[in-house]
């Protein structure tokens, strides 16, 4: 695997992060410049156990009730390891310049990231008709960085 050095000194934010991340700063008492975003109450690093158990895992454990809901299957596993795979094969699939998502990556070598990301979208051939309608509809909501919710099916409307 090719990386570089360290992760790029910046990367592309939607809007709707950034409005997220602001408004989270208005909130916290540590919010000066150097100040992390994900902080303990004391402004200090996260153990990373201790941001899976308490962020990654109460996300997920919100939006298996929103699929549960749809009578979706609900996310099993998830590491933030995951969340950047996730990432990137999304942005190969919404046919994203491989040299910007191996930098938004890390990597070197743009190769690497088409080797490794690209067969997300190898996978849509396989999928039957109704889940490859959804993952169209994933890919699209995906491609407009939009902050409106993805309807989770027809009949259940996306929460506010």
């Amino acid at each position: 695997m090719t990386r570089t050095a360290r992760a790029p000194a910046s990367h592309t934010v939607s809007s709707g992060l950034i409005s997220c991340v602001y408004v989270a700063r208005m909130e916290t008492k540590h919010a000066a410049a150097g100040d992390y975003v994900v902080s303990t109450s004391t402004g200090k690093k996260h153990n990373p156990s201790n941001l899976r158990r308490d962020v990654l895992a109460k996300a997920v454990e919100a939006a298996n009730v929103k699929l549960e809901a749809a009578e979706i299957a609900p996310i099993d596993a998830l590491t933030f390891h995951g969340l950047r795979r996730t990432y990137a094969s999304l942005r190969c699939v919404c046919g994203d310049d491989m040299c910007y998502t191996a930098d938004q990556l890390g990597h070197e070598d743009p190769r690497f990231t088409l080797r490794a990301y690209a067969q997300a979208s190898k996978r849509r051939d396989r999928l039957a008709k109704a889940q490859r309608e959804a993952f169209d509809a994933a890919i699209e909501w995906a491609r407009m960085g939009t902050n409106e919710a993805l309807p989770l099916s027809p009949e259940v409307p996306a929460a506010a």
